[in-house]
Formats: structure tokens, C-alpha cells, sequence
């Protein structure tokens, strides 16, 4: 499962409250062997994160990178709940965070996340979290920095089979299959986005997206385009067979 939860959902009691009862509902309907997330909020000062801690308590190890400073006291970033340790987890670097450094916060940068995952009958499958430069004109730059240090990434051989990618690639539905000749891809369409400005019409984009290796090693089973609200982004549930 994907989702870019909103920071804006996070701000206020009755918001986070309404997010953590949508990701209770999607716990229990789904049971999520992986949860990928966008904008999580973490406090600067005493490194808490309510989203995080949430769903500790459900059962989830969770991992976090905080890289972009919003609101004063948030930090906001990515992060990876698992049901289990994965054996083999890190981070690596995209680019510079073009939206903190015009809010006066310089030198931070954009990480993915990536993970080695053990299945129970023994077999690996790579997860990466990916999340581009949003394309506003400012950003422009950013974003094709970004892209190409993700596809350096994503060519090592290590992801040459059982590789997942999710996550918020900040490009419209068109412009994926330019540079993505090698993954098979789900998102949203025309009359379910995956985005909505504010959550609402008629702004709309396929921005979120779930990806998979063509070789054959990995068996889509059933995918998903779920809830927006309280987030302004759809959650993203796919479901796999590990050949």
C-alpha cells in the first residue's frame, strides 16, 4: 500500500484523528504487508510522529527519513511501516529540496527509501519509495535532477527482478512511459485520480503510482484506487504473487 497522507491532515486534532481511523479501515480490510507514506509529519524538537507511533501500536515496524521543515515545529518526509523487520533497509539521496530552501531552509535533500523484503517462503523482494520534486515552474530543474538520480538507482543490478516501486512520482500519467521502458505500472484514470488540488475538482492528476519488474518474477493479483479523504491524494493497494 502507497499513500501521500497530506501534512494538512496531521495539523489539527480532528483531522489526524479522522486520518488514523482511515488507516485503522484500511489495516483491517487489507492487512498491508507494507505501508509506503508521503508527508508525515515528525516534531522537530522531540522527534514524535502521531502517524508513526499510530501504527506501532497496530503492529508495524517503522522506518522514517523527516527531510523538509514545514509549519516552524514539523519536519515532513517519507516513511515505511513493514510487519516485520525487513532484512536489508536504507535511504538514498535525489536531489535538493527546492520547496525548503524558498521557505529559507537550506541544504536539505529528498531521499527515497528502499528495503529487501523476506517473504515466508524464503524469497527477496526489493521495495524502493520513491518521491519526485512536485512540478510547479520553480521546481522544474529539481524534478529532472531527481528523475535521473532515480534511475541511476533503480539500474543497479540488484533490482534486476522482484523489485516493487510506489509512490508519489509527481508526473502526469503521459509522462512515465518516456523514461519507464523496463516496469509494468497501475494508477489511477480520468474518472478516479489519484490527486485532487485540496482534494477537490477540477484540478485532477495521476501523480501516485505503483510499479513492478516485466520479467515475470512478481504476478499482479489485484489493485486498488482507494479513499483521498482526509488526504488530498488516493491510497494505492496492490497485491502480488512472488514467483
Amino acid at each position: 500500500m502507497v499513500w501521500n497522507i497530506w501534512f494538512k491532515s496531521q495539523l489539527k486534532e480532528d483531522q489526524l484523528h479522522d486520518l488514523l481511523t482511515k488507516l485503522d479501515e484500511f489495516i483491517d480490510t487489507f492487512q498491508p504487508d507494507v505501508f509506503g507514506l508521503h508527508e508525515v509529519l515528525t516534531d522537530i524538537k522531540t522527534g514524535h510522529s502521531p502517524v508513526l507511533e499510530h501504527l506501532k501500536q497496530r503492529g508495524y515496524y517503522c522506518e522514517s527519513i523527516p527531510f523538509s521543515p514545514i509549519r516552524k515545529k514539523w519536519m515532513t518526509g517519507n516513511a515505511v511501516a513493514y510487519k516485520s523487520k525487513p532484512a536489508v533497509s536504507g535511504s538514498y539521496v535525489l536531489g535538493p529540496d527546492t520547496p525548503a530552501r524558498w521557505r529559507g531552509h537550506k541544504g536539505h535533500e529528498v531521499r527515497l527509501m528502499f528495503a529487501d523484503i523476506q517473504t515466508t517462503d524464503g524469497k527477496n523482494v526489493h521495495f524502493v519509495l520513491n518521491y519526485l520534486a512536485h512540478l510547479v515552474p520553480y521546481n522544474w530543474s529539481t524534478h529532472l535532477l531527481h528523475l535521473k538520480n532515480f534511475n541511476e538507482f533503480i539500474s543497479q543490478k540488484t533490482f534486476d527482478t522482484r523489485t516493487i516501486v510506489v509512490g508519489d512520482f509527481n508526473e502526469f500519467k503521459w509522462m512515465l512511459p518516456l523514461w519507464n521502458k523496463r516496469f509494468q505500472r497501475k494508477t489511477g484514470n480520468i474518472i478516479n485520480p489519484t490527486w485532487r488540488l485540496q482534494g477537490r475538482w477540477p484540478v485532477q492528476a495521476n501523480y501516485d503510482n505503483v510499479c513492478w519488474d516485466s520479467d515475470g518474477s512478481l504476478t499482479l493479483k489485484d489493485f486498488q484506487v482507494l479513499s483521498k479523504r482526509p488526504s488530498d491524494h488516493a491510497a494505492l493497494v496492490a497485491t502480488f504473487e512472488v514467483n
